[in-house]
């Protein structure tokens, strides 16, 4: 009897998904800030957790800005419960793959380019 009464509890109210968490900031500051405040609820702090990692403290509050940063952005949404797609969504697409960096037209596969090629460039 047990068995049926959870049958039919269960076939008739189909669980709920979860909601989606809205995002509580409007612009990157606002990120930070409540990043900082959801570590310090959690009796951690950014400084911390970047030494814990071997970052610095500068790197994390950069990357808590908006500044992306691949290595960083994953070590901050674990210690919040969320994952990097949703703490940072402008640096992935649709599909949560993260979205490629484009580096300036002065660059090359190699790096800079140097004062001779941009003049020969030009």
């Amino acid at each position: 009897m047990l068995t049926l009464m959870m049958t039919n509890r269960h076939t008739k109210h189909p669980p709920k998904k979860a909601a989606p968490l809205e995002r509580p900031w409007t612009d990157n500051r606002d990120r930070a800030r409540w990043i900082v405040f959801q570590l310090s609820r959690l009796g951690k702090s950014h400084k911390a957790l970047a030494e814990e990692h071997g970052y610095s403290p500068s790197t994390f509050t950069n990357t808590a800005s908006g500044m992306a940063n691949a290595n960083v952005e994953p070590i901050i949404a674990q210690a919040l419960g969320v994952s990097p797609v949703w703490l940072f969504p402008e640096h992935y697409n649709g599909a949560g793959e993260r979205i490629a960096r484009v580096r300036g037209s002065n660059r090359t596969a190699t790096g800079v380019l140097s004062k001779v090629e941009k003049a020969e460039a030009a």
